[in-house]
């Protein structure tokens, strides 16, 4: 027998546990804690299988036990839960405006005292020393080991597969290998990805889109990008380069989507029109408050809006499709409007079995999410 051979054999056992060990992990991560009886029972490994996963995912502090709950027949038994007290991971949003740290467990739980926001800096080294000042500061308040950092910023191209930054939007950031230059400072891993990504993923840690396997999520805040859930699976594309809605221009429009159709475009408009720099909240709050000048600004954002919703919908023919922005946040009534709209220029059967909800993910736990993805990822071959 050839020593290829070999280690071609010695190989598979290794590559099988870590499949099961990652299946485990994807449950507890879409489901929340498990026995060992219903961990067997929804994915279909057998029960020596996943008693043998559960214990070496212990051991590496991964998941934990919880209490000892009494199952239907009477008899004791234990949960198991994505790993709070062992373990620790830090995210951190790169935004025009702010920056927010916070430091949770695996389960993406995110308390007050570990989560911390700052002015985003002038220059460079600035912001890179805040980052670091404060994941320091998160991380200190438990005393658990800490499994890596996630940045998300508001990239053109996937930062996982460029070491330097693509964001214009973002000059301060823009060509900077941001992740290498804070794995340094900090002695930890480091990943960098798109803000639009890792909503999606977040987005996929709640319901509807926990239960959902396929569904498409927009971002509209600063710059006008999305992400897309496929068989349960975040799609990347080629060089992970999917989903940059922003530089697109509709119905002859000589703006871009994101000067038209985002938050971002929303403040600058209501800004242009007041006289006077309003961050997004002042011109939310003037909208609110009945400013009537508003609402043709809030309609041409809808239209564009409306435009790439209906677009995204007939191209990839998920059942929901989840946009994020804080002016559709601000008012039931605009995110009607935006829905109605979209009924009207996407494809009939597409939109008929398609709901259009606001996406409820609070901005500071995006950057968790991902590196949680990412961790799974990484622990082994998705399981088909």
């Amino acid at each position: 027998m050839s020593k290829h051979h070999d280690s071609t054999a010695s190989a598979v056992p290794t590559l099988l546990r870590r499949m099961n060990e990652r299946r485990v992990l994807e449950t507890l991560m879409r489901f929340g804690p498990q026995s060992r009886a219903d961990l067997t029972r929804v994915t279909g490994i057998s029960a020596p299988t996943i008693s043998k996963a559960v214990a070496m995912l212990v051991e590496a502090g991964l998941i934990e036990e919880q209490d000892v709950h009494e199952n239907k027949t009477g008899r004791p038994g234990r949960l198991y839960s994505l790993a709070t007290a062992a373990s620790q991971m830090v995210g951190v949003v790169i935004g025009p405006k702010h920056c927010h740290v916070a430091a949770s467990g695996l389960d993406c739980k995110i308390t007050e005292e570990r989560a911390t926001r700052f002015d985003t800096p002038d220059t460079y080294n600035e912001l890179l020393d805040e980052i670091v000042e404060n994941v320091r500061k998160v991380v200190a308040m438990h005393k658990a080991r800490v499994l890596g950092v996630c940045v998300t910023v508001p990239s053109v191209v996937d930062p996982q597969t460029h070491p330097k930054i693509d964001a214009p939007a973002l000059p301060l950031i823009h060509g900077r290998p941001l992740g290498a230059d804070l794995s340094k400072r900090l002695k930890l891993r480091v990943i960098v990805t798109r803000q639009s990504q890792a909503l999606c993923l977040a987005q996929r840690l709640a319901e509807p889109a926990r239960s959902l396997d396929s569904f498409a999520f927009i971002d509209a805040s600063d710059s006008l990008a999305m992400g897309v859930v496929i068989g349960g699976q975040l799609y990347r594309g080629q060089q992970g380069n999917t989903g940059a809605l922003g530089r697109l221009r509709l119905n002859g429009s000589e703006r871009p989507l994101e000067e038209t159709a985002t938050d971002a475009a929303f403040a600058h408009e209501a800004s242009e029109q007041a006289g006077q720099e309003m961050s997004i909240e002042q011109a939310i709050d003037r909208m609110r408050s009945g400013d009537e000048s508003l609402n043709e600004i809030v309609d041409v954002m809808l239209d564009n809006l409306s435009g790439a919703v209906a677009a995204v919908i007939d191209l990839f023919n998920t059942p929901a499709v989840f946009v994020h922005g804080q002016v559709l946040e601000s008012d039931e009534e605009v995110m009607g409007k935006l829905t109605s709209r979209v009924r009207r220029m996407a494809l009939g059967d597409s939109m008929d079995k398609c709901r259009v909800y606001a996406a409820a993910v609070a901005l500071p736990l995006a950057p968790l999410a991902a590196f949680l993805s990412d961790l799974v990822s990484a622990q082994g071959p998705l399981f088909l």
